[in-house]
C-alpha cells in the first residue's frame, strides 16, 4: 500500500504542472490580444484627431476665405494661411487656390488642409449678395 502513495502523489503533480502551463498559456493569449487592441486604439485615436484637426483647419480656410473677398475682388492666386505656432511644429499646412471664374457674382475656392500624414480638401462656393460675400455651397473632396 505505501508504494501506491508516491505514484498518485507523482500523478498529481503531472496533473497540476499541465494545468499550471495552459493557464500560462491562456493568460499569455489574453495578455498578447489586449497589447493589439490597445495599440489598435491608439492608431484609431490618433488618425481620428487628426482628422478632427483637419476638419478644423477647412473650417477655418473657409471663413478666411470668406473674409478675404472684396466686393468687387477676383482672385485667381494660391495663397497660404498663416497657422499657430503649435500646427506649424506639425508640418501643417492651409491653402486657398482661388479658382478663376467668368460670374463676378460667385466665386470658387479650392482650400486644402495638410498635417505629415494626411490631407483633405474642400471647394467652397461664394456669392454676392447686397455688396456681400456669403459661402453657398461647400463640397469636400
Amino acid at each position: 500500500m505505501n508504494r501506491s502513495l508516491p505514484h498518485r502523489i507523482n500523478r498529481r503533480r503531472g496533473f497540476v504542472m499541465l494545468t499550471t502551463i495552459a493557464v500560462m498559456g491562456i493568460v499569455m493569449i489574453t495578455m498578447v490580444t489586449l497589447m493589439t487592441l490597445t495599440h489598435l486604439q491608439i492608431s484609431r485615436s490618433f488618425r481620428a484627431n487628426q482628422q478632427a484637426q483637419l476638419r478644423q483647419l477647412l473650417l477655418a480656410g473657409t471663413f478666411t476665405a470668406e473674409t478675404q473677398l472684396q466686393p468687387s475682388d477676383n482672385p485667381s492666386d494660391i495663397r497660404s494661411l498663416p497657422l499657430p505656432p503649435d500646427l506649424v511644429k506639425q508640418s501643417a499646412t492651409l491653402r486657398i487656390h482661388w479658382l478663376p471664374g467668368s460670374n463676378i457674382q460667385q466665386r470658387t475656392a479650392h482650400i486644402t488642409a495638410t498635417l505629415p500624414q494626411q490631407s483633405l480638401g474642400e471647394v467652397a462656393a461664394f456669392s454676392q449678395q447686397n455688396g456681400h460675400w456669403t459661402l453657398s455651397a461647400v463640397e469636400l473632396d
